[in-house]
């Protein structure tokens, strides 16, 4: 694959890790809230007889945060013998006492989220353990990852990170949350272990093939081989688990093709965020009108779930919703979940026609093949039977009278009581549904940038960089 000089990357890099390290005053305002605040839950924790010591953890204590982007965690440690029904509600009572109001957000466990200094800061509750054997929730891990990269961590590493967090964020694969389907940012810490730069990621990471295995040190353990994740990355502090299982097919595939578009023609644009203009009301109308399709959504509120559990009922009603109408015959081109990460959900749907023909054909069993009889039996004088069944090549076919034609009509159904196709969560609500004539389409405000974002489909700004220049 031809590459760009690496004198002109190496130009880029360098000049990036000068505005990508965090200023002075930012470093010192950081240091002192997280000890201020790490004091405060110490006061607290001791006026409530609570027996957890409050440890900093993330990218903060470590230092590879990016200017302006802080992640401050505090995480509580309990004995392994405190009762697992208390350390939600003892971590919220020391919060509280510590930093009056608080937002309450679930994990493994209820934990608080509270603000200081301008800083958001999350109050976790976890036990304190040695090694992973002794693990008793996923956030346990949190404290070890952090001793782990503390102890290995130098200056050099801490610019390299930062230079692949700024470039994950650029090209939109950065966050292991539902949302985002990306990189963590305990994963890009250990990328950066395991290749030693970001160039060499980058040079090694363009030439990826799915699915990826990578460790850090040793042969991958057995369960690698049966697992279905794109790209696997064992946790050096618990061999039994994926640190990329987040890491969607898409984002994997975004991240080394942006990794071999960058190495072919470097540019500083990778690594800024991008931003689409909001869109209007009358933009989206003509859109679509533009587009000549139909925009369907399915709104759901009074939903009081955590943002994750919010998420992933959106994105799996989306998924499931598309496939029950691809198999009614209302050809969805595309389908994505929203949530306000409070109590409203949105499937959104844009399919090629509203109204389906009456008529629809149905393919049966070959000629003389098992289920001929029954095929015909059912179809031979039905009321619904349009034309056949006849031999069309080897198979039987018959015309049949669809039922439901009406988009809306397909989808009340799908979506109601006990028979309805969604997820849990969305089955004990009657949704909204909303087609782009509705007069008070599209329902909420709010919604309306990510249906902007959903038709643009923002093109992967680094597309053109990898089709080779013209003589």
């Amino acid at each position: 694959m031809p590459v760009s000089g690496d004198v002109e990357i190496r130009d880029i890099i360098e000049e990036l890790k000068e505005e990508l390290t965090p200023s002075p005053e930012e470093r010192v305002l950081v240091k002192g809230t997280i000890s201020e605040a790490v004091g405060r839950l110490k006061s607290a924790l001791a006026d409530l007889g609570l027996p957890a010591e409050p440890t900093p953890v993330g990218s903060a204590v470590r230092d590879t945060w990016l200017p302006g982007k802080a992640d401050i965690d505090i995480f509580l440690l309990f004995p392994l013998d405190y009762p697992s029904d208390e350390l939600g509600p003892a971590t919220l009572a020391a919060a509280e006492r510590a930093f009056g109001a608080y937002k309450l957000r679930y994990a493994s466990h209820p934990y608080a989220v509270v603000e200081l200094n301008g800083f958001e800061i999350d109050v976790v509750p976890a036990y304190r353990i040695s090694n992973y054997t002794e693990l008793r929730s996923p956030v346990d891990r949190t404290p070890l990852h952090n001793r782990f990269l503390l102890e290995r961590l130098n200056d050099r590493m801490r610019s390299e990170i930062r230079l692949l967090k700024a470039f994950l964020r650029g090209i939109g694969a950065y966050g292991a949350e539902l949302a985002v389907g990306g990189f963590s940012g305990y994963l890009a810490e250990l990328l950066i272990l395991k290749y030693g730069s970001f160039l060499d990621l980058v040079k090694s990471a363009s030439a990826w093939r799915p699915p990826v295995s990578l460790t850090l040190e040793g042969e991958p353990p057995d369960w690698v081989a049966e697992s279905e994740s794109p790209l696997i990355f064992v946790d050096p502090v618990d061999p039994r688990r994926n640190v990329a299982s987040a890491v969607t097919e898409t984002q994997l595939n975004r991240f080394r093709s942006a990794c071999s578009a960058f190495l072919k023609q470097p540019s500083r644009e990778f690594f800024t965020e991008k931003t689409l203009p909001p869109v209007s009301r009358q933009e989206l109308a003509r859109m679509l009108k533009d587009r000549g399709t139909t925009l369907l959504l399915v709104l759901y509120e009074g939903l009081a779930e955590p943002p994750d559990t919010l998420w992933s009922q959106a994105i799996s009603g989306a998924f499931r919703l598309k496939r029950a109408l691809e198999e009614a015959g209302f050809n969805p081109l595309q389908a994505e979940g929203w949530t306000d990460e409070t109590s409203r959900i949105a499937l959104v749907l844009e399919v090629e026609r509203a109204v389906l023909p009456v008529v629809e054909k149905r393919v049966g069993p070959e000629v003389g093949g098992p289920g001929e009889a029954g095929f015909l039996k059912k179809h031979l004088g039905a009321r619904d039977t349009l034309g056949g069944p006849f031999i069309e090549g080897s198979r039987w076919v018959a015309f049949k009278a669809r039922r439901l034609t009406s988009l809306r009509d397909v989808v009340e159904e799908l979506t109601s009581g006990v028979e309805s196709i969604l997820p849990k969560l969305l089955r004990g609500s009657e949704p909204r549904i909303l087609l782009q004539d509705d007069s008070d389409f599209p329902g909420w405000d709010d919604l309306l940038p990510f249906l902007g974002e959903f038709l643009r489909r923002r093109r992967d700004f680094f597309a053109e960089r990898l089709v080779p220049p013209e003589d």
